[in-house]
């Protein structure tokens, strides 16, 4: 069982773990706690700008909303086989304190915004 409180520190373990749980803002029990990242499930379609380098995607900027979010950082990275090709999944970082899940599928050559988790 995950609790549906957690700390920043909890957060990040999470996302450097493959296949980990993702808290929803609905799971937040305690809206005090200041130090709680709250998890959105968004999946829409994102501009990704990307490097394909040795065989493997480096994502570097996306566009959501009209604006540009510049990738400091992959946490983590997986990928997910589906029925045609595979999902490539990124928990990324950016110059704010929220944090990211990007999806790029093979199978159609599109980016979509997974999550968000908003700090606070």
């Amino acid at each position: 069982a995950y609790s549906s409180k957690c700390d920043r520190k909890s957060i990040q373990q999470l996302l450097q773990q493959d296949g980990a749980r993702i808290l929803k803002k609905s799971e937040i029990l305690a809206k005090e706690d200041l130090n709680v990242m709250v998890y959105e499930e968004v999946f829409e379609p994102i501009d990704v700008i990307t490097v394909f380098q040795n065989g493997k995607l480096q994502p570097l900027r996306f566009k959501w909303k009209d604006s540009v979010y510049r990738i400091s950082k992959v946490q983590s990275h997986w990928m997910v086989p589906q029925a045609q090709g595979r999902a490539y999944h990124f928990a990324v970082t950016t110059g704010s304190p929220d944090s990211f899940e990007i999806i790029f599928s093979d199978s159609d050559l599109k980016w979509q915004l997974a999550r968000v988790a908003m700090d606070g």
